[in-house]
């Protein structure tokens, strides 16, 4: 019966030895096909636009497309002032003074009709340049995290100041962020401007200058 007993032990404790066997394999296997940690950076992307060159040169542009509009639009005021003064002129109930009316209606019409068109022009322009921006500082953010092993890059929007001239209230502002705190030491926002800067400054370099 003795004999029985301690056989019936000695398979319990080679179960059991076993079974921890196994289970410390398992559990050494799994610490060895975990993956590692995500490597994340975060990046403040207003000074990235504020600091690019590439940004301010579009800016220049954009100003420039500006400034242009603005006196096509004073210039077609000036015609139209000018005709209102000539109207005055003619004698009231004239058919030449009704015809010059009929020309200040229609350039008033052409005159409205521009302003909304270098409104339009305008924005539709600035909405381009900063998306055509963004889509460099993707890359751009690409090519450094790939450099350094970086997985993951995300918008900073703990550091930066609530800004003073947006009137919603305090608590839907710190609502809208989805960061409360960034470590410094994860910030590429310089590496991003110093690289772009850099391929913007060759580019300028090989081009052609205009004829």
């Amino acid at each position: 019966m003795n004999g029985i007993t301690r056989r019936a032990r000695s398979r319990s404790s080679i179960v059991l030895a076993a079974g921890l066997l196994g289970a410390g394999l398992l559990a050494a296997a799994a610490v060895q096909t975990a993956a590692p940690p995500t490597a994340v950076a975060v990046i403040d992307l207003e000074i990235v636009y504020e600091k690019l060159d590439q940004h301010r040169a579009s800016e220049t542009v954009l100003s420039a497309m500006v400034d242009k509009l603005a006196e096509e639009g004073r210039q077609r005021e000036q015609a139209v002032k000018a005709i209102q003064i000539e109207i005055e002129a003619y004698e009231k109930g004239s058919d030449k003074l009704l015809e010059m009316q009929r020309n200040v209606e229609d350039a008033v019409g052409r005159l409205a009709a521009f302003q909304d068109y270098a409104r339009l022009k305008t924005e539709r322009e600035s909405e381009r340049l900063v998306k055509e921006t963004y889509d460099q500082v993707k890359l751009a953010c690409a090519a450094v995290a790939k450099e350094r092993g970086i997985q993951l890059v995300l918008l900073d929007d703990a550091t930066p100041a609530f800004a003073p001239e947006d009137r919603r209230p305090m608590m839907q502002q710190i609502s809208a962020r989805r960061s409360l705190f960034v470590d410094p030491s994860l910030d590429i926002t310089s590496l991003v401007i110093e690289r772009m800067n850099k391929e913007f400054a060759a580019k300028s370099t090989a081009a052609p200058s205009p004829q």
